[in-house]
């Protein structure tokens, strides 16, 4: 995962983020951070007289919460709270790996030139290094559900005579791996050319969206409703007529985060229409509804905690 570490004012006697990196993967035995990662760990210490302040969250690849633990220390340094913090975030990354704080061991008492003196006694851990071995674990928490609101551009194929684009609306919620949206879409009319005139259809249609996630990923089903407007063009007895829409289909999508909440998004959908369309001119059918249509969109979304 990413660390982001900062410092407020007045916390300068606090490790900074190399130092701190470096206590966290020597108690973890390997280097646990990565700049590339999706998920993240932000730090943030701050100095609010007389108490350091200081926080960690842990944040999947999706910029839902994962963790989050508060700290305060009445210290006149910083040593007691970085100690702390430095144990709890590597036993939340390993705790199998993670180790405690090391407590040097005591000397043995040197040899007594009066063989009746009394060795005097091993000093006893203190109670600042007693508190560092206990800090516990960050503690998981249940995930928010993220509110996400997109516009896209569509081109699709299979939904008219000829390839046609259209804008999509959709919104939706997310909770860790899971989401649930609804789609709107309106497709502006394509037509095909004929020797003499021409036809021409549109789609208007909603869709239900569940989807799976994986990191930037996502696979979803579709289930769509709606109407398919066709009309000729320069035709003796030109007409315009609707038919219903039904579909039922998948989809592959992908999200890549710009910054903060926004993010660019894009998917491909493959859907089945349930519902056969014919387009005659006369006797002649110049267009079938095909077995499989085909969309591709690409849009901004951004995403409400």
């Amino acid at each position: 995962m990413r660390l982001e570490y900062t410092r407020g004012e007045g916390a300068a006697s606090c490790p900074d983020a190399r130092a701190f990196a470096a206590a966290v993967a020597g108690r973890l035995g390997y280097e646990p951070f990565d700049p590339a990662a999706a998920g993240r760990v932000m730090v943030a210490i701050d100095r609010r007289a007389p108490a350091f302040d200081a926080r960690i969250e842990m944040v999947d690849a999706g910029g839902a919460p994962t963790a989050e633990r508060h700290f305060s220390s009445q210290a006149t340094d910083c040593a007691e709270l970085a100690a702390t913090m430095e144990l709890a975030l590597a036993i939340a990354i390993d705790p199998f790996r993670a180790s405690g704080a090391d407590v040097p061991a005591a000397a043995p008492p040197a040899p007594s030139l009066v063989s009746s003196a009394a060795a005097a006694p091993a000093p006893a851990p203190t109670a600042r290094v007693a508190t560092a071995l206990q800090a516990p674990p960050l503690s998981p928490r249940r995930r928010p559900a993220v509110v996400e609101v997109a516009a896209s551009l569509v081109g699709a194929v299979g939904v008219a005579p000829a390839a046609g684009w259209g804008l999509e609306a959709r919104i939706g919620a997310r909770r860790g791996e899971l989401s649930l949206a609804v789609e709107g879409r309106a497709d502006f009319a394509a037509s095909q050319a004929l020797s003499s005139g021409g036809v021409s259809a549109s789609l208007l249609v909603a869709s239900l969206v569940p989807c799976a996630h994986w990191r930037n990923l996502a696979a979803c089903a579709l289930a769509s409703a709606g109407v398919l407007r066709a009309a000729g063009h320069g035709l003796v007895d030109a007409r315009q007529v609707s038919d219903p829409w039904l579909a039922l289909g998948a989809r592959l999508g992908g999200e890549v985060p710009l910054r903060g909440p926004l993010f660019v998004t894009a998917h491909l959908d493959a859907v089945a229409p349930l519902v056969q369309t014919e387009l005659k001119v006369g006797e002649a059918v110049v267009w079938t509804t095909p077995a499989v249509a085909f969309a591709a969109a690409l849009g901004l979304a951004v995403a409400f905690p």
